[in-house]
């Protein structure tokens, strides 16, 4: 028989004696004898259920439980004055409130779950920590393995500013909002429809980075009327169709006018060939190409005509189709008018 040394503040205690594989249970009163045997006595059993309120009307202090054996011991319930200290299974290595690795376990079986139950509604000031896991080192929080399945309204997962977070494996979400920085590691996949919905401003930030090494994207669309959405880069590369459409309603259009003396603005513009320098980094310096010069146009059309991030100039090449147009209606009209004063001369 394992023996204990009790001391006289002990109000309650519960001593399990294995010997000869019999099992005997003894409750004891508050003297300080170990060998007291007054009380329950629970005889030869591997399953012995103990509810404190079934044996004495209130326990007002329970200072040490301990269980000498691992055969299947539970505990009842306690009232709501009842003080449970240091409450183990072993040694106290299995302490719930203990300092050495305290373990809460539950082993082997479907039908084997641990809850967490607040049922405290009234306490506005914390809503979201009904159950706190406390740790400082790395991996001491939570650890979550196998599947996870998070049953709420609304679930939210905040990390601290600056705190770098990795989500390893496949996520299937309805909808997945990353705010701030998100970087998605090499081979991350995305099926079915991504929007990226990034707020502009006047100082119009990069919404959208990609750098370095390759980007291959199957298809990227870009909503112009989503609200409060702004892209916007310095230089677009696609080895595959780009297809984009230009808003040109009529109805969300004001003071329309044609186009007048297009032909005399054409000339004014020169279409040239040349290679590009090492000043810029968009193209294979040495690169013959096509094109007309931005400064030409801006005495024209200045509207056409914007600075980059880099200081440099760009034209807005798909805005001269309009002025192309008119150019050749007002060349065609002159053509068919030397027509007819050609007809004329050849019928006298």
């Amino acid at each position: 028989m394992a023996q204990q040394t009790w001391s006289s503040n002990y109000s309650f205690r519960i001593l399990i004696q294995t010997e000869l594989g019999t099992q005997v249970s003894y409750m004891g009163g508050d003297d300080s004898s170990p060998d007291n045997n007054t009380g329950a006595k629970f005889a030869d059993s591997n399953n012995a259920s103990i509810s404190p309120s079934n044996i004495v009307t209130r326990i007002n202090r329970m200072v040490k439980c301990t269980f000498l054996d691992r055969k299947n011991v539970t505990i009842g319930n306690f009232g709501d004055n009842e003080d449970v200290n240091n409450l183990y299974n072993g040694d106290t290595d299995n302490r719930f409130d203990g300092t050495n690795n305290p373990w809460l376990q539950a082993v082997a079986g479907d039908d084997n779950r641990i809850g967490f139950r607040h049922t405290d509604t009234t306490d506005t000031s914390d809503p979201f920590a009904k159950v706190k896991f406390y740790g400082t080192k790395v991996c001491s929080v939570l650890g979550l393995q196998e599947g996870v399945w998070i049953h709420a309204s609304g679930f939210n997962l905040s990390v601290q500013e600056g705190i770098e977070s990795s989500i390893i494996g496949s996520i299937t979400a309805t909808s997945l909002a990353v705010q701030g920085t998100g970087n998605f590691a090499e081979g991350s996949r995305f099926t079915g429809e991504m929007i990226f919905d990034i707020s502009g401003s006047e100082t119009k930030a990069a919404g959208i980075g990609f750098v370095t090494g390759d980007e291959y994207i199957g298809k990227l669309e870009y909503d112009p009327f989503t609200s409060g959405s702004l892209v916007e880069v310095d230089l677009v590369r696609s080895k595959g169709d780009i297809v984009a459409l230009y808003t040109s309603d009529k109805r969300l259009k004001d003071d329309v006018q044609y186009i007048l003396d297009p032909v005399s603005k054409v000339k004014q513009l020169n279409g040239v060939e040349f290679t590009w320098n090492s000043s810029q980094s968009y193209h294979e310096v040495g690169k013959k190409d096509v094109g007309i010069i931005a400064q030409d146009l801006q005495k024209v059309y200045p509207e056409l005509v914007e600075t980059s991030s880099n200081g440099y100039l760009g034209v807005k090449y798909e805005r001269l189709v309009g002025l192309l147009i008119e150019a050749v209606k007002e060349q065609n009209d002159e053509i068919d008018k030397l027509k007819a004063r050609l007809n004329n001369l050849e019928n006298k």
